[in-house]
């Protein structure tokens, strides 16, 4: 899948650089279509833009989190929007749904290794610059793959920070006097496009590096992945110490679920 759409991003900038593709004139002095180098970034927030390291969820907990870390990579940006699912106003089952196999249209944009990125730095991790097209995105896919999968990217956090896992969390959650220290990971299962997050909403105007300092980011609203978590329903731990994000919980399972949902993730274009 990888290998098809570089080679799609790859041909459409050599015929924009041969002259073979005419477009009318873009933002920044730059042609539709023309070859841009293209800055990249991810960042950690919510979903109102406030911060990912403090929120109360729709189950009514207070979660303050100490670690976040995910491993995310490779990542696409399109030329076409979202495409809307018959599920997305169904409530309680637009988290969880399979994806329709649809067109996204030409790849303007794409970052081919793996980052590390602390989430809760409240910084935009830069994940490098690319060759890119000049256009206007309107969506985004982002593959949320083990360790190793791909190159692991030069500004990446250190690997160990996600314990072998896709993703590592550790907190605290408090709701009604009760308070809950957590910690765990999660790795997608490799199944079908379980890994893949499609059709990710946000429209930007790509823009080459050399003439802006602003990049295009992937945002996770942190708090949509814990949205549907209830905490009191992750195991005792076997003695002192925090309670671990189990497979088999409602805990893990709602984690999971908000997770793979295109609507825990936007872009954005942040100078």
């Amino acid at each position: 899948m990888g290998t098809t759409r570089r080679a799609v991003l790859r041909t459409v900038v050599a015929l924009a650089m041969a002259g073979a593709i005419t477009m009318p004139l873009w933002s920044c002095g730059h042609t539709l279509g023309e070859s841009i180098q293209l800055r990249t970034g991810v960042m950690g927030t919510t979903a109102t833009g406030g911060s990912p390291a403090s929120f109360v969820n729709r189950r009514g907990w207070q979660v303050d989190l100490t670690e976040a870390y995910v491993v995310i990579g490779p990542i696409y940006f399109y030329e076409a929007a979202p495409q809307a699912h018959w599920l997305d106003g169904v409530v309680g089952l637009r988290q969880a749904h399979a994806h329709l196999v649809v067109s996204r249209g030409t790849v303007l944009g794409e970052v081919l290794q793996q980052h590390v990125i602390d989430l809760l730095s409240g910084a935009v991790h830069d994940t490098g610059t690319w060759s890119g097209v000049a256009g206007q995105c309107q969506s985004a896919e982002v593959q949320l793959l083990p360790p190793g999968e791909h190159e692991l990217g030069p500004t990446s956090h250190a690997i160990e920070l996600v314990r072998g896992h896709t993703i590592w969390l550790s907190g605290v959650a408090a709701k009604d006097g009760v308070t809950i220290p957590f910690e765990g990971g999660l790795t997608l299962p490799d199944e079908g496009k379980l890994r893949l997050i499609e059709d990710i909403a946000g429209t930007m105007d790509l823009q080459d590096a050399s003439e802006s300092p602003g990049a295009a980011v992937v945002l996770i609203y942190v708090d949509e992945w814990l949205g549907n978590v209830n905490f009191d329903t992750l195991p005792e731990p076997a003695g002192e110490g925090p309670r671990v994000l189990a497979e088999g919980s409602q805990a893990y399972t709602a984690w999971q679920s908000g997770v793979r949902s295109r609507f825990s993730y936007g872009t954005i274009w942040k100078e």
